[in-house]
């Protein structure tokens, strides 16, 4: 559920960004290196690299996870490597040796749709972006030094400098996940070698990360592999959402992160929902705290209502024991049990 949520946040800094600039630039610095105190749920460090105004990326995270989620305490280490060069994109565990490589079509779709948009579309697109989140920006604070603008959406408050988070806080379903930059220099030579891939790493091909606004999927999608985690297959996962398709909600996203798969719908130009299928492992008959548990069609579900940043996100878990799944319906909206009811009995796992 951590995993998703941050995920979410993510997808939303990125679809805001590009909303607001045409230009295809991640940044509006050319190059800079930044290192970053984890503290919270998450401690460690992390380090960012990049150059071409961030369409050359490399970050590196050392961290310590330790995380209750249905009353199971979990504390992980990771040691990770992520770097983007243009599309391509790989994903390195440095402690199992091993990563995946694949291309990013998300921003560049996102890119081609903002350029087709007037200056006042590509305004109202980023202003419906944050409405949808229940964001608002808080003016400008002075930070590292640099004047930074300030965002809260869902629950992470947010200092940025031209495109570059500086500083987060986020504080989502009892998680607290803080990221602060110790040290940052702009506009810095940065050797092209620091965005070549880790040797000695067992990289796999997978189909392209996101599938943005395209929710036929492909023929790659039809060999994806089944995820040592989750008990169906990403392709069984994909037949499970159809139903979705005649009830208003558009895909614009599906992919396999890690131990869960994860899609996200929209309702016009706003995300409006995502849904997650992860292994329920050990937690048969738990449940965590805020949840209502109750039964719907033969099925365990849990709901909450969570008020985060002052937002309110809605969280419906259905539970399949046969199965040892999870499937999760969150609505980054304030939405009724009976409306996250009536989406789940569209699903077919």
């Amino acid at each position: 559920m951590k995993k998703v949520i941050l995920l979410s946040l993510l997808l939303f800094l990125i679809a805001y960004s590009v909303a607001c600039a045409v230009e295809t630039r991640r940044y509006a610095i050319k190059s800079g290196h930044v290192l970053y105190e984890l503290t919270g749920n998450i401690t460690g460090e992390k380090e960012v690299w990049f150059d071409d105004y961030g369409m050359k990326y490399y970050e590196e995270e050392n961290s310590t996870s330790t995380i209750k989620m249905f009353g199971i305490t979990n504390t992980e280490k990771e040691h990770t490597i992520m770097i983007m060069d243009g599309e391509t994109i790989y994903d390195i565990d440095m402690l199992t040796k091993t990563g995946s490589k694949g291309t990013l079509p998300s921003m560049e779709q996102l890119q081609d749709m903002a350029e087709n948009m007037t200056k006042a579309e590509q305004k109202q697109f980023a202003d419906d972006i944050m409405n949808s989140f229940g964001g608002k920006h808080l003016g400008t604070e002075k930070f590292l030094g640099k004047t930074c603008e300030v965002m809260e959406i869902m629950g992470m408050k947010s200092w940025i400098y031209n495109g570059l988070t500086l500083k987060s806080e986020v504080e989502v379903m009892g998680i607290v996940t803080n990221e602060t930059a110790t040290s940052f220099k702009e506009n810095i030579k940065v050797p092209a070698s620091r965005f070549d891939p880790p040797k000695g790493i067992t990289y796999e091909d997978v189909p392209a990360f996101g599938n943005m606004f395209d929710s036929e999927g492909s023929e790659d999608d039809e060999e994806y592999e089944e995820s040592e985690s989750v008990s169906i297959s990403f392709k069984e996962f994909q037949n499970g959402l159809s139903g979705l398709s005649s009830s208003g909600y558009m895909q614009t996203m599906i992919m396999e992160e890690e131990d869960q798969y994860i899609a996200m719908y929209m309702k016009g130009m706003a995300a409006s929902i995502m849904i997650t299928a992860t292994a329920i492992g050990d937690a048969d008959g738990e449940t965590d705290e805020g949840f209502e548990s109750f039964s719907h069609k033969g099925h365990q579900m849990m709901y909450a209502k969570i008020v985060e940043g002052g937002m309110n996100i809605s969280v419906l878990v259905v539970v399949y024991p046969q199965k040892k799944l999870l499937i999760s319906v969150n609505a980054m909206t304030d939405m009724s049990k009976e409306d996250l009811i009536s989406i789940a009995d569209n699903l077919k796992f």
